[in-house]
């Protein structure tokens, strides 16, 4: 399964984590991808976790729900 079918899968939708670790991974993939920020999250069963992202890319990510 290409990694843009299985980004765009409901399941991967509805789970903010999943989410988030698709689009920095379809980020990499088309292009450079470096540095980490903290985002606190919660997991699929509800604790609190945090995903470390670069701010540059994903910011923009998350401002156009686009990974391209």
């Amino acid at each position: 399964m290409p990694y843009a079918d299985y980004a765009a899968q409901p399941f991967v939708k509805e789970n903010k984590l999943f989410d988030s670790i698709a689009k920095i991974c379809l980020a990499k993939s088309d292009r450079d991808y470096v540095g980490f920020t903290a985002l606190a999250t919660t997991t699929s069963s509800g604790k609190s976790c945090h995903l470390y992202y670069n701010s540059r890319d994903m910011g923009n990510l998350l401002a156009t729900g686009d990974p391209q």
